[in-house]
């Protein structure tokens, strides 16, 4: 800011040092499965106490009065974009709003055996296929009656067993994208 003083003809410079307030969101987990939740938080930078808004999808502002929690953490057990709309420090607005963190809702992951019961011949095979829904990576172990398999990140919708063996195959764990544990 410049000044000019009509007494003296000088040009007085004043220098403002002026800080607003920033601040970062983010999500504990960003995907979450159906019926789970995860904390939000907003850490701060700037002088307490805090005032501000939130949104979930551009839509319910919420705003919190004077928090001097830093981070300052919430629950939600609902997806959608969480952004910050305004944030004043005891000083200052902030200037940019630019942050935000999305949460995502996996579903439940399902297995299904679709093949029918076969008989086969000692020293044949046939394919016993398994179909999936929810999101991949898979994470599963199936059993011929006898023998666990594990199946680490799988990332197709259908996997087929080479089945040699008697038994009954079934799936019998299943963990889907995210982390959620379906049904097998």
């Amino acid at each position: 800011t410049r000044v000019t003083s009509m007494n003296t003809r000088a040009i007085e410079v004043f220098e403002i040092n002026e800080t607003n307030p920033t601040y970062t969101i983010s999500a504990i987990n960003e995907v979450i499965c159906l019926g789970g939740d995860t904390d939000i938080k907003i850490n701060f930078t700037g002088t307490a106490p805090w005032t501000f808004t939130y949104t979930k999808d551009g839509i319910n502002p919420v705003t919190i009065t004077e928090t001097n929690d830093d981070p300052y953490i919430f629950n939600t057990s609902e997806p959608g974009l969480f952004e910050i709309t305004a944030l004043s420090d005891a000083n200052y607005d902030a200037l940019d709003y630019s942050d935000n963190v999305t949460v995502i809702q996996n579903p439940f992951p399902t297995s299904e055996i679709t093949s029918s019961d076969v008989e086969i011949c000692t020293g044949t095979s046939t394919d016993v296929s398994i179909s999936f829904t929810g999101v991949a990576p898979y994470t599963f172990t199936y059993t011929d009656g006898t023998t666990p398999v594990t199946i680490y990140n799988f990332e197709e919708d259908n996997y087929n067993i080479s089945a040699s063996e008697n038994g009954t195959y079934e799936v019998t764990y299943l963990k889907g994208g995210g982390g959620c544990v379906g049904t097998d």
